[in-house]
């Protein structure tokens, strides 16, 4: 038995509020009667990033919106 899994994987480049060159993949697996889907962005992250991220929490900042 095989199993559909659809993967898309799609570039991102951001410039505000700091430039970044980031790859974002989509897997989404059926799983029985229904599709689950998660997103992995994944990047180089430089020293105002790092900065960035001790202060803020970026989960709850941008995972609101997806």
């Amino acid at each position: 038995m095989f199993e559909i899994i659809a993967i898309a994987a799609v570039v991102l480049d951001l410039f505000k509020p700091f430039e970044g060159h980031d790859t974002a993949e989509f897997t989404m697996p059926s799983q029985g009667g229904a599709t689950c889907a998660s997103w992995l962005m994944d990047g180089p992250a430089n020293l105002m990033a790092k900065l960035t991220q001790i202060f803020m929490n970026l989960d709850d900042r941008i995972g609101k919106a997806f």
